[in-house]
């Protein structure tokens, strides 16, 4: 709730996140022994009303000490990694002083093996976050450049700490038979504590999926799939919601350049209520039908694709047409759209899309994704959101560059909870000052909103790190 606070970080450029990327995939190349790294970060920020306050509280002034670090082993048949991040933060507010805390900390663990014929894979993770300054944008933008915001994020301000931890496994068997088998199992929680916003709850999510896989003839693949996930929220009612679903799928070549997938399930989402300690009491219950149909034909440049898709939930049944496009362009470009309507029921049909470009133009990238889809929030209310992620970087030498990035979401109005839109732009300059040493300083500007009430915020900032990298 913006009556609160909202802050963030710099946002990051999407063609960084990309270049991360592409650095890992190198890495990856390397067999045996062990690789670690840390980053220490020394950053200084300051600005007018860095937590975005409304009203606003003046300038303030940031100091953040970050140390990150990961291990990682890889050979042909198995990998482990090990990354985790910790930061001291010296506040200097309007009002509150100044005041240092040790807090946002995370930890992620991943193994994975595979042979011929299979594949295991485990995950872990812990995450605390201080919610007096809540995240930047580009902390959801993903490798690809989308936005994806937790259900959450508008309510993740006023202060308080929020808590996640979350373990998962998939074992897929018989990955060259004519039949093969997978089976995923998880659980995730998240807990609030300190904090003023109501809407602010914890819940706790155990899943579990399992299927069967026919490779029938070299053009042609079935599927069995069931699934299974409860959630119990920590909510005045305790509510527990219960999905079971059950398809069958089908993926056939119809010739050398189409292909046909077909998807036909069943759902029933159950919502159960515990009001004031008495017995627990259905509330809610959803159950129908569920389907797909797509085609994807292969063109002298891409792909040109079209499907249509049926789903229900707790917001009734939501169909969903689409076209899209997928095509390669000179100079390690690329481009990918989609168009198409979504009806949900209760609710007017919606214009969706989606557009992702890359462009390398001599000593500068450019990349742009955007989107607009229709959503379902916890109060199974459907509203519009459209996101908008940019990302610039100008090489001025090989040790230095200039980076401009921006990030957008809006949020529709839903009879529970007003329109909201997401705004941070910044630009920076980067340089290598030794092959260890980085220095990055800029300008950044955050802006929230919703419904009648705004915040604002322009800050600069001055960063310098250090990194450690060995090989045993």
């Amino acid at each position: 709730m913006i009556q609160k606070t909202f802050t963030g970080r710099a946002l990051s450029s999407a063609l960084l996140l990309s270049s991360l990327a592409a650095g890992s995939a190198a890495f990856a190349q390397d067999e045996g022994g062990v690789r670690l790294s840390f980053t220490i970060e020394q950053r200084l920020e300051t600005g007018r009303n860095i937590r975005l306050t409304t009203p606003e509280e003046g300038n303030g002034t940031l100091a953040t000490t970050r140390l990150s670090f990961s291990a990682v082993t890889e050979t042909r048949t198995q990998s482990f990694a090990l990354d985790g991040m910790a930061q001291l933060r010296l506040a200097n507010l309007p009002g509150s002083g100044t005041d240092t805390d040790l807090d946002d900390h995370t930890l992620r663990f991943t193994y994975t093996r595979e042979s011929a014929g299979s594949a295991l894979r485990l995950t872990a993770g812990l995450d605390r976050e201080n919610l007096a300054f809540p995240a930047p944008l580009s902390r959801f933008i993903s490798e690809t450049g989308d936005i994806a915001l937790p259900e959450d994020f508008d309510d993740r301000d006023g202060g308080g700490i929020r808590r996640s931890r979350d373990i998962a496994a998939s074992l897929e068997m018989g990955r060259e038979s004519t039949i093969g088998s997978y089976l995923e199992a998880g659980a995730s929680a998240t807990r609030y504590s300190g904090t003023t916003d109501p809407d602010l709850t914890g819940s706790d999510t155990v899943f579990a999926r399992a299927g069967l896989i026919f490779r029938v003839a070299p053009t042609t693949t079935a599927r069995f799939d069931l699934g299974y996930e409860r959630t119990d929220e920590d909510d005045p009612d305790l509510t527990e919601t219960t999905i079971r679903t059950a398809a069958l799928g089908l993926e056939h070549e119809l010739s050398s350049r189409l292909r046909m997938t077909a998807r036909l399930g069943y759902r029933i989402e159950d919502t159960d209520e515990t009001p004031g300690g008495l017995p627990p009491t259905l509330s809610a219950r959803v159950r129908g039908s569920t389907g797909s149909l797509g085609f994807t034909y292969d063109m002298p440049n891409g792909t040109l694709g079209a499907d249509i898709d049926s789903v229900i939930d707790g917001a009734g049944r939501s169909t969903t047409l689409r076209i899209s496009r997928a095509m390669d362009l000179p100079n390690n470009g690329s481009l990918a759209a989609s168009l198409g309507v979504t009806d949900p029921e209760g609710a007017d049909a919606e214009l969706i899309g989606s557009l992702a470009y890359r462009q390398e133009f001599g000593p500068a990238d450019l990349i742009v994704n955007a989107s607009r889809r229709v959503a379902t929030n916890d109060d199974d209310e459907t509203s519009p959101v459209d996101t908008l992620a940019l990302g610039y970087v100008r090489h001025i030498s090989q040790a230095s560059r200039i980076a401009l990035a921006a990030a957008f979401v809006r949020t529709g109005e839903t009879p529970s909870a007003a329109a909201s839109e997401h705004l941070d732009i910044s630009a920076t300059y980067e340089r290598d000052l030794a092959p260890s040493w980085a220095l990055n300083t800029g300008l950044v500007y955050r802006k929230r909103s919703e419904g009648a009430l705004s915040a604002d915020s322009p800050s600069i900032f001055i960063a310098i790190s250090k990194s450690f990298n060995a090989r045993y």
